[in-house]
């Protein structure tokens, strides 16, 4: 009983440790604030979004509001618009986690520290999974990071846009973030010989491209905030992203 309960603890530890911890924050903070947003009033209002943080071009560029760059990245119109950010988000950016964190021994880090945890290791143990977990964060502040400026970015080429045409309306969503991480990831491949994991980095291209297709088909998405999340996000992960973590995440 004690050896079947210790396998259905290391099996949801590895199913978080996948998913990723960066992931699963961001994940219950656009899930909790669209929460709230549905019980305090109406998300689909996009007045009602304004009052919470959505980005309209006009306050940011007389009113000075520039944390609505951050903001919208978390407010959402419907279910169906965050579940396909959050499903999309889960999936890419799984991997970008994983590479932000395979450098100084972080994801091994982690699994040590299940490791350490299941075998009952008494103090000892619990000391070495509280280390490795603490140098785990790295990983996770960098893809954090990585989200948050990858979406401004994005938001900030809308703001652009808007400008040079006019075109004021209220936006929000994760998107730009999330095609922010789906360009971290080409990063990472492109910096990782063409692969990251079991993913090649035409795959990862090919996913981007029908990602920008089926928003160019679809009414009322915010594009060019797609377009400079994906390009900002590239650009992030060259930086956050060290030549030197290739070697722990070559084998996928």
């Amino acid at each position: 009983m004690i050896q079947e309960n210790r396998r259905e603890q290391e099996a949801r530890r590895e199913s978080l440790q996948r998913l990723g911890y960066g992931n699963l924050l961001l994940l219950l903070a656009n899930t909790g604030v669209f929460l709230y947003l549905l019980i305090d009033g109406d998300p689909s209002d996009g007045a009602y979004l304004y009052g919470k943080g959505a980005l309209y071009p006009p306050d940011v560029w007389e009113g000075g509001a520039w944390w609505r760059l951050l903001s919208a990245c978390f407010l959402h119109f419907d279910l169906e618009h965050l579940a396909n950010n959050m499903l999309m988000l889960c999936a890419a950016g799984s991997y970008v986690e994983r590479a932000f964190a395979a450098g100084r021994g972080e994801s091994a880090g982690l699994a040590e520290a299940g490791s350490a945890e299941a075998g009952g290791e008494g103090s000892a143990g619990s000391g070495g999974a509280g280390r490795a977990l603490l140098a785990g964060t790295g990983g996770i502040l960098r893809y954090l990071l990585c989200y948050l400026l990858a979406g401004a970015c994005g938001n900030l080429v809308s703001l652009a846009v808007s400008y040079l045409t006019g075109d004021l309306a209220v936006s929000a969503g994760a998107s730009g973030a999330v095609f922010g991480i789906v360009g971290a990831l080409a990063a990472v491949a492109l910096k990782n010989k063409g692969k990251v994991e079991g993913l090649s980095i035409r795959g990862i291209l090919f996913m981007a491209a029908m990602m920008t297709y089926a928003g160019y088909t679809t009414a009322g998405v915010n594009n060019s905030a797609h377009i400079g999340g994906l390009l900002g996000g590239f650009l992030f992960g060259l930086l956050l992203y060290r030549r030197k973590m290739a070697g722990n995440i070559e084998q996928g």
